[in-house]
């Protein structure tokens, strides 16, 4: 790389630094995510018709389709069958008030590579007997 080359390339990484620092301050400074009511009202649409026995927020969806955004991942104790799975999704979607939120139904016990990606990447949000700490990086 030519010093021109390599002067613009550390610029362009001093500008996305910068980007990430006011984003990170701007985040720091909230109240929290606006989105936490609609994927609890959600959630309450799923947990009695599913069996559901653990539920994840994740910041990307874990199954098909990898698009940015949040996630419900909710673990059922039984496989829910594929209409019940639709009839489900739609109904929390429409219950959550949101458009913007993916939701996944999984049977625990049929999917731990899901199960285990869930425990790293998201929060447990149910049961809730825990507080929803991370450790900090």
């Amino acid at each position: 790389m030519s010093d021109q080359e390599n002067l613009l390339a550390q610029q362009m990484r001093d500008l996305q630094i910068h980007r990430h620092e006011i984003e990170l301050a701007r985040l720091k400074s909230s109240a929290g995510d606006p989105l936490a009511a609609p994927f609890m009202r959600a959630l309450e649409a799923i947990t009695g018709a599913a069996e559901i026995v653990e539920a994840y927020i994740t910041p990307e969806p874990i199954g098909i389709g990898r698009e940015p955004g949040w996630s419900l991942v909710a673990f059922s104790e039984r496989p829910v069958p594929i209409a019940l799975q639709v009839d489900l999704i739609v109904a929390a979607q429409e219950a959550s008030d949101s458009g913007i939120i993916t939701i996944e139904i999984f049977c625990w016990s049929e999917h731990a590579q899901e199960l285990a990606e869930a425990m790293v990447t998201g929060l447990l949000i149910w049961p809730m007997s825990a507080p929803l700490n991370k450790e900090k990086p």
